[in-house]
């Protein structure tokens, strides 16, 4: 990097950090901490969730998942619309869980079942999050290595080899997330984060822009038409032969969307820091919006990066980039990092420090959330039930403050020493799939009165039992049976081998499968009687008047209603709800149109896909540019009235996740 790119990126990080020393003068309770004391608005909440869901890893595993298919999987994710759509617009899951005013899944599972069931699943859970989260460091850190050109300084502790470089960055970062999450808890996570994203926003469009100009379509197209018959890299009804991420990777990822909404608590918090449920919903509503551009570069980059390798006028620089991606002696981390080594290599001075910067950010965005989560999750949910009093809040907040950075200690650990044998996307599959149950539980408890405890913690242990095997079975065969001659190895050795090749997406589904059948048969088998939600989701003549939303519209129509647009939407709501029905189900209409006509009239050609692809890149790039000062000047204002609000309210000391009597159904 040049010291131009260097300067800008230890300036944005430094003034990001006065602003989060900043927000400290505002917590003022575990309600702070925690939810920012439900203060959020639509933008803020949108934005940062947006930037805290979507970080450094998640960057670095998309990257690598176009990299090796190129557009079609844009295609196939269009199917996942319709599903997106009736998720968002019914508030399915995130609005009645906001409805119970609870902090964590867990908390809601005392209120909706028993104290063991909330104990049993944030054991559960937290154990999965912090699996999960354990690689985050490493990959991230890898990123800046190879990006940055940082260079590698190896030495051994106790038998151990360990590189100092890559410990040195993920000891860096984690202690600056750490910093952010222990400073203000959720307050100084949104805002930071929410600023992060609106720097991001601007930078995508720029990026994107820059990216078109440097590399002519004509060149793109011609590196991706040179992919195999069976492995398209532009045409999604000639991809029979990629074994990953193909239409069933994304067929079972669309079923899992619907599944599993809900019920991953890597951003927890933002399921609780919004201002009101209707504020919930709004800010899901305009997410379809904010990840536009976002979409749009994830795609560029690596195409881009394709076509830098393939052109022959790049070949020398080319030949320099695949040498240093063959000094990598993991093949997987050989697979992440081929990105970012040529990206080096493509973006100029300035332009390269500002993307820097922007991953840098990501890393924070992701980190600072996940350990804010799973710190408090560990405290809420494992330690805080077996307790008859609650703790003082200031004593409280210590305990969630030394909670978090015990899991940033093991992530680092983690992260240090772990073998990663598998796609990200394949791991995160794998470690999200360890909760599976979760999804069953939360889904049948918010609306079916019979699901019953027992239910649950089945289906929570089905959840969990059949992820941990696979991912043990992995880790053990690769540590001590990888040197053994296929013709020697016996029927049960071949057994646990297949069950390691079995492609992680599809034990998530049938994992999903299991827990749905069991939380449906045992609750049956065990329900004395329905419960009253009406008395856990606050509502009634149990509403929480707080949190009462003014109806704006008496006459809203059956069809408002059908849409999910009920009487709670103002005229403006109104307004960007349909346009985002319009958005999504023109291009939901797009594709079914392609798929009937491509199946029977005439297989649509590659020539027609590369054209359309550009169709498609441009029409998005262009309505990111107003999308990106939209959101930038929506996010400020929502910071600036977070800071009004938390500047006035009364705080209730009680509210730190106790579960009273009352509460329960």
């Amino acid at each position: 990097m040049h010291w131009i790119d260097w300067f800008i990126t230890i300036g944005c990080l430094a003034g990001l950090s006065l602003g989060a020393c900043w927000t400290f003068r505002y917590m003022q309770g575990v309600a702070d901490f925690l939810a920012a004391n439900r203060s959020g608005g639509r933008y803020l909440v949108s934005v940062a969730r947006g930037m805290s869901s979507f970080g450094a890893v998640s960057m670095v595993a998309t990257l690598e998942a176009y990299y090796v298919s190129g557009f079609p999987p844009i295609w196939w994710q269009l199917m996942r619309i319709p599903v997106a759509i009736v998720i968002v617009l019914s508030g399915w899951v995130y609005y009645r869980f906001r409805q119970t005013r609870s902090f964590t899944l867990a908390q809601f599972y005392e209120k909706r079942y028993s104290k063991f069931t909330r104990i049993y699943a944030g054991i559960v859970a937290w154990i999965a999050g912090i699996v999960n989260f354990g690689i985050f460091p490493a990959i991230a850190s890898r990123f800046f290595i190879y990006f940055c050109d940082l260079g590698s300084y190896p030495v051994s502790v106790g038998g151990l080899e360990i590189d100092l470089v890559f410990a040195g960055i993920m000891l860096a970062t984690l202690a600056i997330a750490l910093l952010y999450t222990c400073l203000g808890g959720q307050i100084t996570v949104m805002v930071t984060d929410c600023a992060q994203g609106v720097f991001t926003g601007v930078l995508f469009v720029i990026l994107a822009f820059y990216l078109l100009h440097r590399f002519a379509w004509t060149e793109v197209t011609a590196s991706l038409l040179t992919a195999p018959a069976g492995h398209s890299m532009v045409n999604p009804y000639d991809t029979a032969r990629v074994q990953h991420f193909n239409m069933w990777f994304y067929l079972i990822d669309i079923f899992g969307a619907f599944y599993v909404f809900g019920n991953w608590q890597g951003s927890q918090a933002y399921d609780t820091s919004a201002l009101s449920p209707h504020e919930q919903k709004m800010g899901n509503i305009i997410s379809t919006w904010r990840t536009v551009p976002q979409t749009l570069l994830i795609i560029l980059i690596p195409i881009c990066v394709f076509a830098f390798l393939q052109v022959d006028a790049q070949s020398n620089q080319a030949e320099m980039i695949n040498s240093a991606i063959g000094e990598i002696s993991n093949k997987n981390i050989a697979s992440q990092m081929t990105v970012p080594i040529a990206l080096s290599h493509i973006l100029p001075v300035g332009l390269k420090g500002l993307f820097c910067v922007a991953m840098l950010f990501f890393l924070i965005t992701t980190q600072d959330t996940y350990l804010h989560s799973w710190g408090s999750i560990f405290i809420q949910d494992v330690v805080l039930p077996f307790r008859k009093k609650p703790f003082s809040p200031q004593f409280h907040v210590t305990l969630l403050r030394l909670s978090i950075i015990g899991v940033g200690l093991f992530a680092f650990i983690f992260s240090l020493f772990f073998e990663q044998r598998q796609y990200i996307l394949m791991f995160f599959a794998l470690t999200g799939a360890i909760i599976s149950g979760a999804g069953a539980m939360l889904a049948g408890g918010l609306y079916w009165p019979r699901g019953t405890a027992t239910g649950a913690c089945v289906a929570l242990t089905i959840g969990w039992i059949i992820p941990v095997t696979k991912l043990a079975n992995g880790q053990v065969l690769a540590r001590m049976f990888d040197d053994v001659p296929v013709e020697e190895r016996g029927h049960l050795l071949e057994t646990a081998y297949w069950l390691d090749g079995m492609n992680d997406q599809y034990v998530w589904f049938w994992t999903m499968m299991s827990c749905i059948a069991s939380y449906v048969i045992f609750s049956l088998l065990t329900c004395r009687r329905p419960i009253n939600l009406d008395r856990v989701l606050n509502r009634g003549k149990y509403a929480k008047e707080v949190e009462r939303v003014d109806m704006k519209d008496e006459a809203s129509s059956i069809w408002w209603k059908i849409l999910g647009i009920t009487k709670e939407f103002t005229r403006t709501d109104r307004w960007l709800a349909t346009t985002v029905i319009g958005w999504n189900f023109g291009w939901f209409g797009i594709f079914l149109i392609g798929t009937c006509y491509n199946a029977l009239v005439s297989p649509l050609t590659d020539l027609f896909w590369t054209r359309f692809w550009l169709i498609w890149v441009w029409i998005n790039l262009l309505i990111s540019v107003p999308i990106a000062i939209w959101f930038a000047i929506g996010a400020m204002k929502d910071i600036r009235s977070l800071f009004s609000r938390l500047s006035t309210m009364r705080r209730d000391q009680s509210d730190m996740g106790m579960v009273t009597s009352d509460e329960k159904g």
